[in-house]
């Protein structure tokens, strides 16, 4: 399962650095960073998952 999550997370941050280039190619903004806030906050929790999970049992 951890494998699984650490790839959606991996795969997250793909996505999210390649609308960022279409949108620079394109002349866009900078309105990405809340996106790959998310998806970085989403890695960390992964990432604490097992560590909060031990601490309670």
């Amino acid at each position: 399962m951890a494998w699984s999550v650490t790839a959606l997370c991996v795969g997250g941050i793909l996505s999210v650095a390649a609308r960022m280039a279409i949108d620079h190619s394109r002349g866009g903004s900078r309105e990405h960073a809340r996106g790959l806030s998310f998806v970085l906050g989403a890695c960390m929790l992964v990432g604490s998952a097992s560590g909060i999970v031990g601490a309670l049992i």
